[in-house]
């Protein structure tokens, strides 16, 4: 009879130490990443671990967008002039690829804007353009300085062009140390011009 309580004994414990066992086993760190991978993330649930050595989190910039409400107690009359102005200004070009090198700010093109102009419509015609026979027939260039050291003190007028084909904005290339390139086109009845223009900057 002691012989069978001895071998339950032995039985008992080994069943416990082997629950033990098990229950470790389960509960490993391994088992139970296992566990989670399985049934949480393959239900497309997105967990955070935080990680106390992590840096913070930095909060992420925001910004917004703010609508301009025009005014009417504008004590300047700048908005009347320009608006009753007879020209109108078909674009600014800077020669934005420059370095900042002492050599390249000493040039003239880096310290100036070129401002290409034509006269406002009076009659329909485009004056979104000019230079061809189907827009403003008149181009004017202007140099307006920058605000940079050495740049000239004031504007001067360069010259125009006149029924010499459309000015090209896309075109234009500042090409030397005083010195704008630019193209002009113009069409009809199966005719097509293609001009390149050089402007002198210190003229």
């Amino acid at each position: 009879m002691n012989k069978y309580k001895f071998i339950s004994g032995i039985l008992l414990v080994f069943l416990v130490i082997l629950g033990a066992f098990t229950f470790l086993l389960m509960t490993s760190p391994a088992r139970v990443m296992y566990w989670w991978e399985k049934h949480i993330q393959h239900k497309n649930v997105t967990v955070t671990l935080s990680n106390p050595s992590a840096s913070p989190m930095v909060p992420i910039a925001t910004s917004s967008i703010v609508a301009i409400v025009p005014t009417t107690t504008v004590s300047s009359t700048l908005p009347d002039e320009y608006l009753n102005s007879k020209y109108r200004v078909l674009g600014t070009f800077q020669n934005f690829g420059a370095s900042t090198t002492v050599a390249d700010i000493n040039q003239l093109i880096n310290q100036v804007a070129l401002v290409v102009v034509t006269d406002r419509t009076t009659d329909g015609q485009n004056d979104s353009q000019c230079g061809s026979i189907y827009t403003q027939p008149v181009c004017y260039f202007f140099m307006e300085p920058l605000y940079v050291y050495g740049a000239p003190s004031h504007a001067v007028y360069l010259g125009s062009l006149e029924h010499k084909g459309a000015f090209i904005p896309s075109s234009i290339k500042f090409i030397a140390p005083d010195m704008v390139e630019f193209h002009t086109a113009d069409g009809d009845a199966g005719c097509f011009s293609d001009t390149t223009w050089q402007l002198n900057l210190s003229q």
